[in-house]
């Protein structure tokens, strides 16, 4: 399941939802031909950026925009399995909860089937048949203490907020790190230092260990180079951490908590934006390097040990890049198949004059 934007003929661009097969192909049993465009009746500009599947097999999807007079709104909605929006939640299968961040909607499951939704400085959680859950935060919606790009639901029902730090290639990595709220949406100030994790990267996503650890990533300067004063451009790696459970720095991994890697060979801007970490604790990033003179981007992957050192197996000494000619290439999200190959999802830009992105998907086989 893919979600981003697709160009509607009566509404312009549209949230869409893609279902792919096996064999990389649309599904065409999904929507209409493999897609489904859901119309919030905004008229049009809505990006899908957040979704996941319930048990039952129905796609709950996070979507943002700006409405009419520039403010950004972040909205929800449900599919079923066959791509139709589901009526029985919310308003007739679509909810506007607030307005939030203008860039990313992010969505969540807990175990007893309540939905996380945010954006910017607000988090909000849904009951399962689309009303607000006014028994979090203040009647359904909870401040956070810093903009946020993803959240992870623990077991015990707490919620680990990551931080927005990708500000793209050429700038300095943002102020990152996880935040812990308590499960009635409170911030858990036993959790990190001053309520979050030390910011040792501009993080981008974290994913939990089985053992509870938090591993990291994001963009970490690797050389700043001053241009027309004072203007500066900055070089960026992969960096990866690992945080305890109780959100200080794992020394034990890598070298201090951290891992650098460069792909100054072929770029010397790489930034993650994904992760994922296979059954043997093996961790897989992913992102895009960016090539140097030519403004082209490519899909960027590494794999690390779970340790933290880089596994020399994968790829070449590590890392994958895979080009798509001279176009923009970025890695959105990772995710392990059923048989554990490494599905990776992201955008390609033709830079041929045409400026048009597409969805764009890869399979990669792990060993």
């Amino acid at each position: 399941m893919v979600v981003g934007q697709a160009l509607s003929q009566t509404h312009g661009p549209q949230p869409a939802v893609l279902r792919i097969t096996a064999s990389g192909n649309l599904d065409t049993s999904f929507g209409l031909g493999g897609v489904s465009i859901v119309d919030f009746g905004a008229g049009g500009g809505e990006l899908a950026t957040g979704e996941l599947i319930q048990s039952d097999g129905k796609i709950v999807v996070g979507v943002s925009f700006g409405s009419a007079d520039g403010t950004p709104v972040l909205e929800l909605a449900r599919l079923n399995t066959d791509g139709s929006l589901d009526t029985g939640f919310g308003s007739g299968g679509t909810l506007q909860i607030f307005r939030g961040g203008p860039d990313t909607a992010y969505v969540a499951l807990q175990p007893d089937g309540r939905i996380l939704l945010g954006g910017g400085l607000l988090m909000a959680r849904v009951n399962p048949d689309g009303s607000l859950d006014t028994s979090f935060g203040h009647s359904g919606i909870a401040p956070l203490v810093a903009p946020a790009s993803s959240i992870i639901v623990q077991p015990n029902g707490q919620i680990l907020a990551v931080t927005n730090g990708n500000p793209g290639p050429g700038t300095p990595p943002a102020d990152g790190g996880v935040v812990r709220y308590n499960a009635n949406g409170s911030v858990d100030s036993a959790f990190g230092t001053l309520e979050r994790t030390a910011s040792v990267v501009g993080t981008t996503a974290a994913m939990l260990q089985s053992n509870g650890e938090i591993v990291a990533v994001g963009p970490i300067i690797s050389k700043a180079l001053v241009t027309t004063f004072p203007a500066a451009t900055f070089n960026t790696d992969f960096g990866v951490v690992r945080y305890g459970s109780n959100g200080s720095i794992d020394t034990s991994f890598g070298k201090h908590g951290l891992v650098l890697t460069d792909f100054s060979n072929i770029a010397p801007f790489a930034i993650p934006n994904s992760l994922v970490i296979e059954s043997n604790g093996d961790i897989i990033t992913a992102g895009q390097a960016t090539q140097s003179p030519s403004p082209a981007s490519s899909f960027a992957l590494t794999r690390y040990t779970s340790a933290g050192a880089l596994d020399t197996t994968f790829g070449s000494g590590g890392k994958v890049v895979t080009a798509f000619g001279t176009n923009n290439a970025e890695i959105a999200a990772v995710t392990l198949d059923s048989e554990s190959r490494l599905v990776a999802v992201g955008t390609v830009l033709n830079t041929a004059g045409l400026n048009q992105q597409s969805i764009a998907v890869a399979r990669y086989l792990t060993h």
